[in-house]
């Protein structure tokens, strides 16, 4: 995406599909994985930010992107909950769930257990509350060859 004007269309309406069944300035939300670029800032309403690393850490992780100019180490959100890989989002959450919404882009395909994650992720909710998720178009990764994963095999992975 060159052109400066067609990625903010593109970001704006991956934002307005994403949030379509929530209201950010009236609820409480919980944003996985943010980085530099949240599909939810604290200027749009009460939203907590979640990383398996600090926001010190996550700076000193990307140290080598930041380097070469391509992450403006700034850009990094506070993280509020830090959550390793294999915690429970819902207990890291405590007393401050559950939330109304929870967003998650580009964080499902990187999921060991999906299964258990969406069971996490059900008790961060509130009753009714929207999980608002983006996953990547197959058509257009590097492994768009490979084979489909099957059902059976996500549950096994439960």
């Amino acid at each position: 995406m060159g052109d400066p004007a067609a990625a903010s269309d593109w970001r704006r309406e991956r934002r307005r599909r994403l949030l379509a069944h929530v209201d950010p300035a009236r609820e409480t939300g919980l944003e996985l994985g943010p980085r530099t670029s949240p599909i939810v800032t604290r200027e749009d309403g009460h939203v907590l930010y979640a990383d398996r690393l600090s926001t010190p850490e996550l700076r000193a992780f990307y140290r080598d992107t930041i380097e070469a100019g391509e992450l403006d180490p700034a850009a990094f959100v506070d993280v509020d909950l830090v959550v390793p890989d294999g915690a429970s989002l819902a207990a890291a959450l405590g007393e401050r769930g559950p939330v109304d919404y929870v967003v998650a882009s580009h964080v499902l395909e990187h999921l060991a257990d999906p299964v258990g994650w969406l069971a996490d992720i059900a008790a961060c909710l509130r009753e009714g509350g929207h999980l608002c998720l983006a996953v990547p178009d197959k058509r257009f990764t590097f492994d768009h060859l490979r084979e489909p994963t099957l059902a059976r095999e996500l549950l096994g992975w439960a």
